[in-house]
């Protein structure tokens, strides 16, 4: 069995051999195989080199350059060329588990149990029936805390059954409450989910998508979940998540609303279709958080005055802004976010967010200076 693991790389060089050197020591057990497909996309940095020296040291690691497409259709790219059973998911400034390959392939080996079925289960009573799931869920952990989990899925999915396609609700249920399903780096899929996912893709006449770096993993999720024929949480530690400010997710970028509405138009049609309305306040609420974090990642920004006032104000003209930015809240978002809601929502929030931007900068700007004496 094969697996391979894709990774898109966008001015990773400061993490990038990290995730790579914890790529090429993965513990293989016998019976498997590995590939590393780095999927570089436009890179302004030596992220480039650094993959090629990866791909001509390691012959099971793979470089390709595409330009400046975007992280969605890196993956997809990743996708298309994957030639595992299954495609592992990884970003360039992670790492994964030691461990990562062998507890996927020792659970795929002894997937043996029975699918629940109960219009056949006399047949099925005395027989095992081999199904080899299209998602594989794992846990995570943060790099500085490696053995605690980061999501709470053994509260909401039953541990090393296989749920199939008429039994996806709870996954459905977790998708429009919150974001712990978003992630593609805490899954691998099947080489026959991906080939469904592409073959669809191209008949429709591709994604239209190239440039789509923020909010790619709800949508790519969303309809690999809609997809996937099974799905299976494994409750290990199987990913080291690296909490990078200076990542895509990480920094300000002038497209990050404008991608996450796409991306949010797309999950509500998926999301009318598994649970009609009944999840509906939810959603809006994440939709809320959403506008928060565009406002705080521009308010934490180091770009000039003028150039934020106008970014805030193009921001709080949107009509996706003026629809969700002053409704509640999810009860699980972060105080920061709570913070710069709560200045969304007073009474003159623009003249308080430029405020609270230009005491920011002057702090970090006495902190860099003092670090230099």
């Amino acid at each position: 069995m094969t697996f391979s693991i894709v990774i898109p790389v966008y001015n990773a060089e400061k993490y990038l051999r990290q995730c790579l050197e914890s790529v090429v020591n993965l513990s293989i057990p016998q019976g498997a195989d590995l590939e590393v497909l780095l999927v570089e996309n436009g890179s302004e940095d030596k992220s480039p080199e650094i993959c090629d020296q990866y791909s001509d040291k390691y012959d099971f690691v793979k470089s390709f350059h595409f330009g400046k497409i975007g992280a969605f259709a890196a993956r997809r790219e990743g996708m298309k060329a994957a030639g595992g059973d299954y495609i592992i998911f990884a970003d360039a400034d992670d790492l994964l588990a030691k461990d990562t390959v062998s507890a996927v392939y020792s659970f795929l080996a002894g997937t043996g149990d029975t699918v629940s079925d109960t219009e056949n289960a006399d047949i099925l009573q005395n027989e095992k029936v081999k199904c080899l799931p299209d998602i594989i869920l794992h846990n995570a952990a943060g790099i500085d805390t490696p053995s605690e989990r980061m999501f709470g899925f053994s509260l909401e999915f039953e541990p090393g059954r296989i749920y199939n396609a008429q039994e996806k609700d709870a996954f459905y249920r977790v998708m429009c409450l919150n974001d712990s399903l978003n992630a593609l780096w805490n899954k691998a899929i099947s080489r026959e989910l991906a080939q469904r996912i592409i073959s669809e893709e191209d008949a429709n006449g591709g994604t239209g998508k190239k440039r789509f770096n923020h909010g790619e993993d709800l949508l790519q999720t969303a309809e690999m979940l809609d997809k996937a024929e099974s799905v299976v949480y494994v409750d290990e530690i199987l990913y080291y998540y690296r909490d990078n400010t200076e990542g895509l997710t990480g920094s300000y970028h002038r497209a990050f609303l404008e991608n996450q509405v796409d991306a949010w138009s797309s999950f509500d049609k998926y999301a009318e279709k598994w649970t009609g309305n009944r999840y509906k306040d939810r959603i809006s609420e994440r939709k809320t958080l959403t506008c928060t974090i565009a406002v705080k990642s521009l308010v934490y920004s180091m770009l000039g005055a003028k150039e934020k006032k106008n970014e805030l104000k193009r921001i709080m003209e949107s009509p996706f802004y003026k629809e969700y930015a002053l409704k509640m809240l999810p009860k699980w978002a972060p105080e920061e976010d709570i913070f710069i809601h709560d200045i969304m929502i007073s009474d003159v929030p623009f003249k308080k967010l430029i405020g609270l931007s230009v005491r920011h900068k002057a702090r970090t700007l006495v902190k860099k200076l003092l670090r230099k004496l």
